[in-house]
């Protein structure tokens, strides 16, 4: 149970913080020798998609209402189109590089560079700040840094509002086409270990331990993400990266 805590926690505070999720939950497990089932990965995964749910609730509801009227004019209709579209590249990057990316989850020294990697990226969103609309174009391109992102190491979040940036969009919208754009791929990403039979049965209780921590801890990152935005600090996770990337190298090498 207190290992399910602990992972449930660092789920939820690093799928939305820009450092990798990913990489934090390979890196634990291999240093205190925890060998969690791929379903306690899924149900983890899936508890910071109901954080996503319970921080843009109101945009979820009027998309829905938007798709049930068959309406794809108005703001939250082309917004669910968007993300259709940009829901494209990543399922195609994941699905042929799929065998790849997993091996990569095995290989800690990947992860070291894709951490300092991560921290480039994020240092040269210092004083970005657009007010571009997002189109089609747009959310393809960010659509293929999330399906790039796969990549152990590499932040998910960090790639995608990153992009956005780099191309014009204002803040608040990069953040909300991010975290939107990251619940098909979750969800996708679950399903499809689930039909390659990847997934093993676990104890419940510690599923529900880590979901509901994932779930908790990663309302409030996310919370927190949108206010470190607002205030330029979004590039200030670039040192962590650049730290915990550089001592996992070194690990690897001395």
């Amino acid at each position: 149970m207190l290992q399910a805590l602990l992972l449930g926690v660092l789920q939820g505070v690093t799928e939305w913080l820009p450092v990798s999720s990913s990489g934090h939950l390979v890196l634990l497990q291999t240093f205190l020798g925890i060998n969690a089932p791929l379903l306690f990965d899924v149900v983890l995964h899936l508890g910071t998609v109901f954080a996503v749910f319970a921080v843009y609730y109101q945009d979820v509801f009027k998309m829905l209402e938007a798709f049930l009227r068959w309406d794809f004019k108005c703001e939250h209709g082309r917004l669910l189109l968007f993300l259709a579209l940009g829901s494209i590249p990543t399922a195609i990057i994941g699905f042929v590089f799929h065998d790849v990316f997993k091996r990569m989850f095995s290989n800690t020294m990947t992860v070291g560079l894709a951490l300092i990697a991560t921290g480039v990226i994020l240092y040269f969103t210092r004083g970005k700040q657009g007010s571009r609309e997002l189109n089609t174009k747009y959310s393809l391109l960010v659509g293929v840094a999330q399906g790039v992102a796969i990549v152990p190491g590499l932040s998910r979040s960090g790639a995608t509002i990153s992009t956005g940036l780099f191309l014009g969009l204002d803040r608040k919208k990069a953040a909300q086409y991010s975290m939107l754009l990251s619940v098909p791929a979750i969800i996708g990403a679950s399903a499809l270990e689930y039909s390659m039979g990847g997934v093993v049965e676990a104890s419940i209780a510690p599923l529900f331990a880590g979901f509901v921590s994932a779930l908790a801890v990663g309302y409030v990152s996310i919370r927190l993400l949108l206010r470190l935005l607002s205030q330029d600090s979004f590039h200030s996770f670039a040192y962590y990266c650049w730290f915990v990337g550089g001592l996992v190298v070194a690990s690897q090498l001395f």
